[in-house]
């Protein structure tokens, strides 16, 4: 198989953006948030501005637009995808066609934790505590994220570890 593109998911909390980061410098290729530069296509300052401003129904579908628009232009081979970009069936439905999907899976408890160290909040989905939330959601996205995940990674331990177990993977496919 040649593999033209990695497309990481899970919760928010679980890494994403830090493990694509330091596994594109480990396989030497580029890589790119697409929250980040979804909210930068919109002029927001943060992703979470975006998603406050515009509303998650609204959000989703910018999202898959996004998504559509980067795989034509972008020549990045890790993806760090939006937490809730696999609960549109379209997109899941794509991203397990175009890209080899990682699903960086962390317990609820662990991403709890990250989330109350991180100095960039984002936004409640709900109105339960972040605790109640991030239970909620893994409930809800579970079956998404597996449905279409070729490989499933521990996002438990530091990102450079998830990364470096990644890179050893990966070897068994040829980055285009």
């Amino acid at each position: 198989m040649t593999l033209q593109r990695v497309a990481l998911v899970g919760l928010r909390g679980s890494g994403k953006t830090t493990v694509a980061a330091a596994l594109a410098q480990q396989l030497g290729c580029a890589w790119e948030d697409l929250d980040h530069t979804l909210a930068q296509a919109h002029a927001a300052t943060s992703t979470s501005d975006l998603l406050r401003s515009a509303g998650e129904a609204r959000f989703r579908e910018w999202e898959w637009m996004h998504l559509q628009e980067r795989a034509q232009h972008s020549s990045a081979t890790i993806w760090a995808t939006g937490g809730g970009l696999v609960v549109q069936p379209l997109a899941r439905a794509w991203l397990a066609r175009h890209a080899l999907v990682v699903w960086l899976d962390a317990p609820v408890e662990v991403l709890v934790q990250r989330l109350q160290r991180d100095p960039h909040q984002r936004p409640a989905l709900t109105a339960l505590t972040m605790a109640k939330e991030v239970r909620w959601l893994y409930q809800q996205r579970e079956h998404a994220y597996r449905a279409c995940a070729h490989l499933i990674v521990n996002a438990a331990r530091p990102p450079e570890a998830v990364a470096h177990e990644l890179s050893l993977r990966l070897t068994a496919y040829t980055l285009a």
